[in-house]
């Protein structure tokens, strides 16, 4: 057990039966912890994140990511829902810390309405955040459940960028529907899961995202959240926001 992992060790709690298959967090992740540094260190920088939310937000992620804990893609994209929620972490942080937001909530989701992830408060200013996660291709999954492998270099293919627009849009359109006319702030916050799986050239497709956006009109605010490995430094970016952590 790692006391430092507080909050993760509550979602592992979560799970009734750690032996299955399906579950996340399995009997022996305390092991995995001890046996490899890069785990342990992805965990403690997700317990920062953790860390950030108030009691109430933290109640609410839970509860979201609930389902997920035991939902294992048989696809081949193993807990990705799971994450894509759990990344929403990062963005509550960014408006509290980043941009000074006095209250941060998550927004329950509504059956009847569209509705975006956060929602905070910066003097009379209302902030929405919609937290999208661009995930490995299609054609790397198959790869990987094939046990080849695919070529991975640094250039992005079309099919990227049209599923980048496609999110931003998406995202405006879910905090139009939620807000109205009222004047807001709307921003995209999205994580992006590279085919690179090591990150060996996530420099050189940030440079690339970069000069994709410059001169163009977007739906709504773009900031980009870098998880950072040891195959890359902090990465810069002219065109948009970007956290690096």
């Amino acid at each position: 057990m790692f006391p430092q992992l507080s909050r993760v060790h509550e979602l592992r709690a979560l799970i009734a039966d750690p032996s299955t298959e399906s579950a996340y967090f399995r009997q022996d992740f305390d092991d995995r912890l001890c046996k490899s540094a890069a785990r342990r260190e992805a965990w403690i920088a997700r317990e920062r994140e953790f860390q950030g939310l108030d009691d109430v937000a933290w109640a609410f992620l839970k509860e979201e990511a609930r389902p997920y804990l035991m939902r294992k893609d048989k696809k081949g994209r193993g807990w990705q829902q799971l994450f894509n929620i759990l990344n929403q972490a990062s963005a509550y942080n960014f408006l509290r810390q980043q941009l000074g937001c006095a209250t941060v909530r998550f927004v329950p989701r509504d059956p009847n309405m569209e509705t975006p992830d956060l929602e905070g408060k910066t003097g009379s200013c209302t902030v929405l955040c919609e937290v999208k996660t661009i995930a490995v291709s299609e054609i790397e999954i198959t790869a990987r459940c094939g046990g080849t492998g695919s070529y991975t270099g640094p250039g992005l293919g079309e099919g990227f960028f049209t599923k980048l627009l496609a999110d931003i849009d998406k995202a405006r359109n879910q905090m139009v529907a939620y807000s109205g006319d009222s004047p807001t702030r709307k921003i995209a916050y999205i994580t992006i899961e590279f085919d690179d799986s090591l990150g060996e050239y996530t420099d050189a497709h940030y440079l690339q995202i970069d000069g994709f956006l410059e001169g163009r009109h977007l739906a709504a605010e773009v900031v980009f959240f870098n998880r950072q490995t040891a195959f890359h430094p902090k990465i810069d970016m002219k065109n948009a926001v970007i956290i690096n952590e």
